[in-house]
Parts: C-alpha cells; structure tokens; sequence
C-alpha cells in the first residue's frame, strides 16, 4: 500500500475493498517476502528482477534517522493509532509491549491474552 502512496496508519483503508484494489493484486503476485533472521531488525533489503532479467538491490535501514529509538516510536506511534479504535487504549499497550518484546518472550500467551476479549 505504502508504494502506492497509501497512508498505511489510516485504519480506514485496511478494508476489503482496499485488500482487492488492483494495483496492490497485481503486486502481491509479483512479490516475495524472505526473511533473513541474521539481518539486523532495522535493516531490510529489496531486490527487482525486471521482465528483462536484470537485477537490481539496496539494503536500507527502516529507522526514519537511523536511530533505532526513534523508529520504534514512530512504529508505536503508528500501532497505537491503528490497534487503539480496535482494541482499547489498555489492550493495545498491552499488545504492543508484547509484540515489541516478542524476542525476549517465553512464549506467545502474553500476546494471546492481549488481544483476547474479555
């Protein structure tokens, strides 16, 4: 969405009626998701093949000013803008800190019970 020019952090758009748009079909069939657990977590890497076999990469880092504290807060500050119309103000924190930990996490039952309904 967000290569179309989607605002991503505008709850709205996440609808069927988005998730069928053509441009984004047309994309997600060409696309490829591979994730590299030895990469740093604020870093990504995109590959294009074009029609014609050529090849192209960048790897990039994914924090907005290459501080990783700040990319977090501008990921929190788009997951709570999403989550919190959706889950409550307390549920979505409690999610949030879940997932942002999820490295250091025993196991998925805190995730599970924060997005649980109670």
């Amino acid at each position: 969405m967000a290569l179309h020019g989607f605002n991503t952090a505008d709850a709205t758009l996440f609808s069927d009626e988005m998730a069928s748009h053509p441009a984004l079909n047309r994309l997600r069939a060409r696309s490829e998701v591979v994730i590299e657990h030895d990469r740093d977590r604020f870093m990504a890497r995109v590959e294009i093949t074009t029609e014609e076999g050529r090849r192209y990469a960048a790897d990039s880092s994914t924090a907005a000013t290459g501080d990783p504290r700040a990319s977090d807060a501008k990921i929190r500050a788009k997951f709570m803008a999403l989550g919190t119309p959706i889950l409550g103000q307390a549920r979505a924190v409690a999610l949030q800190d879940a997932v942002m930990g999820i490295d250091r996490l025993g196991s998925v039952a805190s995730i599970l019970e924060a997005v649980a309904r109670h």
